[in-house]
């Protein structure tokens, strides 16, 4: 199964829930893409990821590669603050990917609990 994702706006930032199954770096590469692209549309350079419906099937390589380029589209979009929920199963997977895209500059946060990540996104804004 692919991955399939819904959007939804909140007023601080943009929540993404994940579902399916992400074999390949493609597959993470779109869901990043319409991410980026649905946050440039409703003007929000913040996101909380909600993986907690996706599995892994990918190498460490790719997490590495997607760091990368992930770090050019959302450094391009001006992305602020990235905030992921994944499984217990995947967090090691998504901290070590977390430690690649802050190594790059982006801004981007792995958490256990949806309150944590959230008190994090919105910390630092003005209101």
């Amino acid at each position: 199964m692919a991955l399939q994702f819904k959007f939804e706006k909140s007023e601080k930032y943009v929540i993404i829930r994940t579902t399916g199954l992400g074999k390949e770096l493609k597959d993470f590469q779109e869901y990043a893409q319409a991410a980026v692209d649905y946050g440039e549309r409703e003007g929000c350079r913040r996101f909380l990821l909600d993986e907690t419906g996706l599995a892994h099937e990918t190498s460490i390589s790719d997490s590495f590669d997607l760091a990368e380029w992930l770090l050019q589209k959302m450094m391009a979009n001006r992305v602020d603050k990235v905030a992921c929920v994944g499984t217990p199963a995947d967090y090691e997977r998504n901290k070590d990917f977390s430690l690649f895209a802050r190594n790059r500059g982006l801004n981007y946060r792995v958490f256990d609990s949806f309150n944590e990540a959230i008190d994090w996104l919105e910390r630092d804004l003005n209101p």
